[in-house]
């Protein structure tokens, strides 16, 4: 938020784990609540993962990947409905 500060501009930050739907909603909501509503969502949270290859792969890592990656998105849309 620091960085965006100059005059005329606002900015505000939210600590969350984009992969919770509820934290999605908090975000949303906080957002609605400072600055009126939602004109744009930059969806840009992601992680790679181990790199070490697939058969290093556990279930663990990839769930971690997916919820992320791919359900963290559809938790921020759905919340902007």
């Amino acid at each position: 938020a620091a960085l965006l500060a100059e005059p005329g501009r606002r900015s505000h930050t939210v600590a969350a784990d984009i992969a919770s739907a509820s934290d999605n909603a908090r975000m949303v909501e906080e957002a609605r609540r400072i600055f009126g509503r939602v004109d744009v969502a930059f969806l840009n949270a992601g992680v790679l993962g181990p790199m070490d290859g697939f058969a290093a792969l556990t279930a663990e890592a990839f769930d971690t990947v997916l919820r992320t990656n791919l359900y963290g998105c559809f938790h921020a849309l759905k919340a902007l409905q």
